[in-house]
C-alpha cells in the first residue's frame, strides 16, 4: 500500500480540530500530525494511515460522527483512494477552493468543445448521415454556456451545465465527456432513459476515433508546454520537473504509475519516482536543460564533472535503496531491490555542440556505465516522445 502524506492531509487534520472534538481525540491526531512532520517533505507510511484511524475509532467510540468522517476521508486520501480535489472542495481547505475547480473545469470544458466542434466538422462533413447542423448547434450551445457551469447542491466536487437544447443529443455529448460534469436541460423533465438511436451513435467507430483523437490532441498539446519549458533558458530544476510530473508518459509505456512519494530514506529525496508494471521503482534524477553534458578532452568529446556528479549521486541513491528494500516494501508496497535510474540533463539546444556528437559521447559513457544508470539528454526523451505520438496517428 502505498501512503501519501502532504499539505492538503495535514490541513484536514489540523481542521478536524479546529471544528471540534474531545480532547483525546485531539490528542491522537496531534500524534498524527507529529508523526508527518509540520512542513514538507512530509512522512507518511503505515503508521500514519493507522494512527489517523486510531483517532476515528476513539471519536466513533465517543459517537462524535463529523469527527469519524473527517478522519475517514483523510485515511482513505492518505491510502490514495480519495482524489486531492474532492478533499479540498469538500471541506473548503483553501480559500476558494470552490470557485477554482468550477473555473478550472468550465474552461477545460470550453476547450474541449471548441475542439470538438472543429474535429465534428472535419470528420462529418455537410453529407453526413446524422444531422450535423443541429449536433454542432448543441455542442456551440454548449461551449457558449460553460460560464453558466455551477456545482451541484449536496455533491461536492460534482457540477452541471444547465442548457436550452434537444435532450437526445445533449445526452450523446454526456457520454463522450463523462464523469462528473452532468448535462441539465432547464424546463424539461429527465426520463433516465437514453432516446432511441444514442447508443448506436456512440458506439460509432467514428465517435470512438473522435475521443482517441481528443486524448492524442491533449498529449501533443503537452509535449508541446513541455518542449517550451525545456527551451526556457531560465527554467529551473523545479519547472522542469513539475512539467515532467505532469506529462510521465513521454518516459514510454513501460512504466504505468508516479509514485506519491519521493522520499524513501534520509538524503534520498527523489525527483520522479516512476512504477514499472511489475512494482519496480524507477529513480529519474532531473538537472536543468541548461546544462553543459559533454567536454572537450583530447581530441574527443567526453561527459562534464556535472553529469559525473549526478550519475554518482543517483548510484549512491540505488545503493541506499537496496540497503533499505525491505522496509521499504513493508511499509509503501514498493520494490526499490535493484531499481534502476535515468538521469535527464542538458539539451545541444543550449549548448555549441553538435547534437549528433553529444548523443554519440553519452551512448558511449552510457555503454561504461552500470546497466542499472542511463544519461540523456532532453533532446532524447523528447524526440522519443514525438516518434511515440507519430506511430498513433
Amino acid at each position: 500500500m502505498r501512503v501519501r502524506a502532504d499539505r492538503s492531509l495535514y490541513d484536514l487534520l489540523c481542521k478536524t480540530i479546529e471544528l471540534g472534538c474531545s480532547d483525546e481525540v485531539a490528542s491522537r491526531i496531534r500524534d498524527a500530525k507529529d508523526h508527518m512532520g509540520h512542513q514538507s517533505p512530509f512522512r507518511g507510511n503505515r503508521d500514519l494511515v493507522e494512527m489517523i484511524e486510531f483517532a476515528a475509532e476513539k471519536a466513533e467510540g465517543e459517537g462524535d460522527t463529523a469527527t469519524v468522517q473527517r478522519l475517514r476521508d483523510t485515511a482513505a486520501y492518505a491510502k490514495n483512494e480519495v482524489l486531492g480535489p474532492d478533499l479540498e472542495i469538500r471541506y473548503e481547505l483553501r480559500s476558494g477552493s470552490l470557485d477554482h475547480y468550477v473555473q478550472f473545469v468550465a474552461g477545460s470544458l470550453a476547450s474541449v468543445l471548441t475542439f470538438v466542434l472543429g474535429h465534428l466538422k472535419e470528420v462529418y462533413g455537410e453529407s453526413s448521415e446524422v444531422n450535423l447542423p443541429e449536433i454542432l448547434d448543441h455542442l456551440g450551445k454548449l461551449r457558449d454556456n460553460t460560464e453558466r457551469l455551477q456545482p451541484v447542491p449536496g455533491q461536492p466536487g460534482y457540477f452541471r451545465l444547465p442548457v436550452r437544447g434537444s435532450r437526445e443529443l445533449g445526452e450523446w455529448v454526456a457520454k463522450a465527456i463523462r464523469e462528473k460534469i452532468s448535462v441539465v436541460f432547464e424546463g424539461e423533465e429527465q426520463s433516465g432513459e437514453l432516446p432511441p438511436g444514442v447508443t448506436a451513435l456512440v458506439d460509432d467507430e467514428r465517435v470512438v476515433a473522435l475521443l482517441d483523437g481528443l486524448a492524442l490532441r491533449r498529449e501533443r498539446d503537452s509535449l508541446l508546454r513541455l518542449k517550451s519549458t525545456v527551451l526556457n533558458p531560465n527554467a529551473l530544476e523545479k519547472d522542469l520537473q513539475q512539467a515532467l510530473e505532469r506529462n510521465t508518459w513521454v518516459f514510454g509505456g513501460r512504466y504505468v504509475n508516479f509514485a506519491s512519494r519521493r522520499l524513501f530514506a534520509p538524503q534520498t529525496e527523489i525527483d520522479l519516482p516512476l512504477l514499472r508494471p511489475d512494482g519496480v521503482l524507477h529513480v529519474v534524477e532531473i538537472k536543468r536543460a541548461t546544462s553543459r553534458e559533454v567536454t572537450h578532452q583530447r581530441g574527443r568529446l567526453v561527459p562534464t564533472a556535472e553529469v559525473h556528479r549526478a550519475v554518482g549521486q543517483v548510484a549512491n541513491y540505488l545503493v541506499t535503496l537496496d540497503e533499505m528494500r525491505d522496509q521499504i516494501r513493508d511499509e509503501w508496497g514498493i520494490d526499490v531491490r535493484l531499481a534502476q535510474a535515468t538521469v535527464v540533463i542538458g539539451h545541444p539546444h543550449h549548448g555549441d555542440q553538435d547534437a549528433r556528437a553529444v548523443h554519440q559521447a553519452l551512448r558511449i559513457y552510457n555503454t561504461c556505465l552500470a546497466s542499472r544508470v542511463e544519461v540523456i539528454t532532453y533532446q532524447e526523451l523528447l524526440e522519443s516522445a514525438e516518434r511515440s505520438l507519430a506511430l498513433t496517428d
